[in-house]
């Protein structure tokens, strides 16, 4: 349904072109000082003395453009990574995408395919923020925010329920920037020290330093070794990504992911300092979040205790368990006829509750599915392929997809599905 004057404010956060900005001059700084350290710390004593004179001219150069562009840099992708707020006055929401348009003329289409997660938070009274991330190509990353009023933010419900909850637990605001801005000086000025001593020492050594080109050397290893504190820095503070589906929580690292059965969640909690999950057995996992708001991290344990609760809250549980276990072993001995196939327990509302229920194995989602397909086939095909577009692990919702794909034939047997699960762990 088309809005006008809606009140809702749209701002595009630009994440993955300025992650690489942020840090591609630092990290070249790097490379070209290292090489010129290296040469006069390891090389004969005629080459070290090519480079420390002929270095100094452009580590120089270097130092005096990073000096001056590396806070630049800093300031203008944190204005990138923001957005710019702008007003929407119309906005549409259909099982194809969305499109609204802007204050300023322009009209921006937004594809369901290329929409990988979003998630929606609380602002105050009768106002929301939802948040979209986007897939496709170097955009990837990217999110669209748009805050407003409930009622005019609603018709994007529907979309939301067609993607994974992806929640960035990113850090807000310029304080912890800033601290890292600092730190990175301070950390970066006594790192410079320490290698200069050493090139200095080794200049002196085969005769060739100089005032000027000793200022060169210093103040491009400062900016180096500061740009180099700050990426690791921003390294160990990076956002967490969570991604929320039916069959449970993913959580991404800078170094590696976490995934977390919907089944084992016991309980979730939040501070200032980040998210915890608890769960039924094993240590917990604290997610560190050092900046982030707390109306985000309050929404992503919401979205955690909706899927731990799905399962939890709905009395039939246990018998859909029964009947699913029930059906599977009676068809794997071959005791079903092609008249049995449909088991007549299993009604297809609850096939419809197997699948989202998060206690129930992959391996019983799947038969599920194929009972449903047989069941209901081809309305029963469309809704396999959105409960697979809630799922966070791939080869689960491949798996689920493949379901989908399939002919809608009463004898269909688990020995296919079977194997394939076996071959997916071998894998």
């Amino acid at each position: 349904m088309a809005r006008e004057q809606t009140g809702i404010t749209f701002r595009r956060q630009r994440r993955a072109i300025t992650a690489v900005a942020r840090f591609i001059g630092g990290i070249a700084g790097s490379v070209l000082c290292g090489s010129f350290v290296l040469s006069v710390l390891r090389d004969p004593a005629d080459i070290a003395r090519v480079a420390w004179t002929e270095g100094a001219d452009l580590l120089g150069a270097y130092g005096g453009a990073g000096l001056i562009m590396l806070p630049f840099i800093g300031v203008f992708t944190a204005y990138l990574r923001r957005g710019r707020r702008e007003a929407v006055t119309e906005l549409q929401a259909t099982p194809l995408g969305l499109s609204m348009r802007l204050a300023s003329g322009r009209t921006l289409e937004i594809p369901r395919a290329e929409i990988s997660g979003g998630h929606q938070e609380r602002l105050g009274k009768h106002q929301r923020r939802v948040t979209f991330t986007l897939n496709r190509g170097l955009e990837t990353g990217d999110q669209i925010v748009l805050e407003g009023p409930e009622a005019e933010l609603a018709a994007l419900s529907g979309t939301l329920d067609t993607v994974p909850t992806e929640i960035s637990l990113s850090r807000s605001g310029l304080s912890v920037g800033l601290s890292i801005a600092l730190i990175s000086a301070v950390v970066g000025g006594y790192l410079s020290s320490f290698v200069f001593a050493l090139v200095e020492a080794r200049a002196l050594d085969i005769r060739v330093a100089s005032a000027l080109t000793a200022d060169a050397w210093s103040l491009a290893l400062f900016v180096a070794c500061a740009s180099l504190t700050a990426l690791c820095l921003s390294l160990l503070t990076a956002a967490r990504k969570l991604r929320i589906g039916l069959d449970g929580i993913v959580v991404d690292t800078p170094l590696r992911e976490h995934f977390i059965p919907a089944a084992e969640i016991r309980s979730t909690a939040f501070s200032s300092l980040g998210l915890q999950i608890d769960r039924k057995e094993g240590r917990p996992l604290r997610v560190p979040a050092p900046g982030c708001k707390l109306e985000t991290l309050a929404a992503a344990a919401e979205s955690i205790d909706q899927l731990r609760n799905e399962g939890t809250s709905r009395t039939d549980a246990p018998r859909l368990k029964s009947l699913v276990a029930r059906w599977r072993e009676a068809l794997h001995a071959g005791a079903l006829s092609p008249e049995g196939y449909r088991e007549p327990a299993l009604q297809p509302s609850d096939l419809s509750a197997a699948l989202r229920e998060p206690s129930l194995s992959l391996e019983a989602k799947l038969s599920s599915a194929r009972l449903l397909l047989a069941t209901e086939g081809e309305p029963a095909r469309l809704e396999i392929r959105r409960l697979a577009d809630k799922m966070v692990l791939s080869q689960n919702r491949d798996m689920l997809l493949e379901v989908a794909c399939e002919e809608a034939t009463e004898a269909e047997p688990l020995d296919t599905q079977d194997t394939y699960l076996e071959n997916q762990r071998q894998l």
